[in-house]
């Protein structure tokens, strides 16, 4: 029995049954995917003529995913010399890495076209979600009080390499 398979370009081609199911079985083993892919989403995709996979959540992607690790890694690095950013500092932190860049200016388009409103700085709301997104590297929790010892954090490795996440 054969059935008939697409291709992109828009020819189609006659395949044995049950040749496409072991194709994707192939692959998936081949490049060791765990996911259910099924002859059903093959050909959905196919249908909507989108085969590339961008990202796979649905919604909006923010143009401030870019600068998401910088962010935690300064913030990782201030924790480790006992300087934890609250809230509001953090958000300081992240408006003021983007200031006066490119990256505020796509901020503003999306904002625009996504959110109705024209400010360059993001807000409480995207603090929330960055905490919940980067959970498993960032903890949340309540603040400590340390020894006020200047001479131990402030080395030059740790400045040297504040300098170096931040360019």
């Amino acid at each position: 029995m054969f059935t008939r398979v697409g291709l992109i370009q828009g020819e189609s081609i006659k395949v044995k049954y049950g040749e496409l199911i072991n194709t994707i079985n192939e692959v998936k083993s081949r490049l060791t995917v765990d996911d259910d892919v099924t002859l059903f989403k093959i050909r959905q995709r196919y249908f909507r003529q989108n085969i590339n996979i961008d990202h796979n959540h649905g919604g909006h992607v923010s143009p401030m995913a870019v600068i998401e690790d910088t962010a935690v890694n300064i913030a990782i690095q201030m924790a480790g010399i006992r300087q934890s950013l609250n809230p509001s500092r953090g958000l300081a932190l992240i408006n003021s890495l983007i200031r006066d860049r490119p990256i505020q200016g796509k901020l503003i388009e999306w904002k625009t076209k996504f959110c109705n409103d024209e400010l360059g700085a993001i807000g409480v709301g995207y603090c929330q979600q960055f905490l919940k997104r980067q959970c498993d590297k960032i903890l949340g929790k309540r603040g400590q009080k340390y020894e006020l010892d200047c001479h131990k954090w402030t080395t030059y490795a740790n400045f040297f390499d504040m300098y170096q996440h931040t360019i």
